[in-house]
């Protein structure tokens, strides 16, 4: 029972208290009370969940239709049959009664009444087992997204932005896993000496294709020593790449308007070798304790934590280097942080993040020295969002030339999906 209550407590916080998944997972992580196996076992769980929600509903629909029931079910016991479809159907669970008897003590907890119609639906699951229901009475395009878990509105936008190929290898590039990747800390190590390390030979260590500091793995490195002393730091390759295209010098002053927890400010400052100077600032507090900590552990000495709003923060000097790791709907995150699928966007709220995108782009210029570089990032594939944003942005500012723009769709190199933009103001 211990495995399925903290499977059920973290899709709580993840679907109905908006909570990130790969946060509550590091946090898990460090729980000493479960073992490997069960931490294993219920990243598992969650993450393929989470990852294959749409065609678990589909299934528990179809359910619904043959059983009829006249009671209304609570959310919250839908999250549990979603746990218990995703073993029937992805993990093969053979062990029917204990697996049946622990489901209907977690039901009887909200009501007792429920456990009599649950009961009948998991009965149904290992009878029906593995079906497809009606599966094959859906149009072609609905069974592979069904079956994929990808929302059908984002397919249809993606098709329409870019072409049907590239909506097709997103919907399978969904349910892949992503890789484990690292970027090596410079101020602490250096990359030679952690790929040769004879102690890490069982995680297969290999130098990314697409960064000089990155390394991918083929096991977690959170328990690692190499992670606990701060030498190394999970990172995508994509999002390393940024610090790359930015480039900062060690004798720049380098503003990073939206720092989170400060990833990417820290690989800023190991480019700089902790020389220059650094202002991070985020809108959220807590991420920037966790950022404060997190550039500590790395050895970071050369960066200013700003708590507020970028937009509106009084600087006493303009900056050589500017990065806009812009709030985004983050649809380029689904492989790695499957939540991002279940999130609704309405057209106010798009449009909302636009603005907010768009004021971080005119600050950002107001803030940029002569022949000045800013670097505008986004974790997603909306248009709107990257390349119609840049394109209002120059025409509005006639002396910012595009350098470099690259969409990453995240298929090819098994990546997180990222827009990068770098610009360069004139004199």
């Amino acid at each position: 029972m211990i495995i399925q209550n903290n499977v059920y407590k973290m899709l709580v916080k993840v679907i109905l208290e908006k909570g990130h998944c790969n946060v509550l997972l590091a946090e898990m992580m460090q729980d000493k009370n479960l073992s490997s196996s069960e931490k294993e076992t219920i990243e598992k769980i969650v993450v393929g969940t989470l990852k294959n929600q749409i065609y678990l509903d589909y299934i528990l629909n179809q359910m619904w239709n043959i059983l009829k029931p006249v009671v209304t079910i609570p959310f919250k016991i839908t999250i549990i049959l979603w746990i218990v479809l995703y073993q029937i159907y992805f993990l093969e669970i053979t062990n029917k009664e204990v697996f049946i008897e622990n489901t209907l003590k977690k039901v009887s907890i909200f009501d007792k009444k429920l456990t009599f119609i649950i009961s009948k639906l998991l009965d149904l699951s290992f009878i029906q087992f593995r079906s497809e229901f009606n599966l094959q009475k859906e149009s072609k395009k609905n069974i592979k997204l069904i079956k994929y878990s990808y929302p059908f509105w984002l397919y249809d936008l993606i098709k329409s932005q870019f072409s049907a190929n590239i909506a097709n290898e997103l919907v399978k590039d969904n349910l892949r896993s992503p890789l484990i990747t690292f970027r090596v800390n410079t101020l602490k190590t250096s990359v030679s000496k952690v790929l040769n390390n004879e102690n890490y030979k069982s995680f297969n260590f290999s130098l990314s294709e697409i960064v000089p500091d990155g390394i991918i793995s083929s096991k977690s490195i959170f328990n690692t020593k190499l992670y606990e002393n701060g030498e190394i730091i999970k990172q995508d390759q994509a999002s390393m790449l940024v610090g790359h295209i930015l480039d900062p010098q060690p004798y720049d002053e380098v503003l990073d308007m939206c720092a989170g927890i400060a990833s990417k400010t820290a690989h800023m400052a190991v480019l700089m070798a902790n020389h220059g100077k650094i202002v991070a600032c985020d809108i959220n507090e807590e991420r920037l304790k966790i950022g404060n900590a997190y550039l500590r552990k790395l050895g970071v000495t050369n960066t200013e934590l700003r708590y507020g709003d970028a937009t509106t923060l009084e600087f006493p000097n303009k900056f050589d280097k500017i990065l806009i790791d812009a709030p985004s709907t983050a649809w380029g995150l689904i492989k790695r942080k499957p939540e991002v699928k279940l999130i609704n966007w309405s057209k106010e709220e798009i449009n909302h993040l636009i603005t907010t995108q768009a004021k971080l782009l005119n600050r950002a210029y107001q803030l940029l020295k002569p022949e000045a570089v800013l670097v505008y990032v986004t974790c997603t594939f909306n248009i709107k969002e990257n390349q119609n944003q840049i394109e209002k942005f120059i025409k509005d500012h006639l002396d910012m030339t595009i350098i470099t723009e690259k969409q990453f769709f995240g298929v090819h190199k098994n990546t997180d999906g990222f827009y990068i933009c770098k610009l360069k103001k004139g004199i």
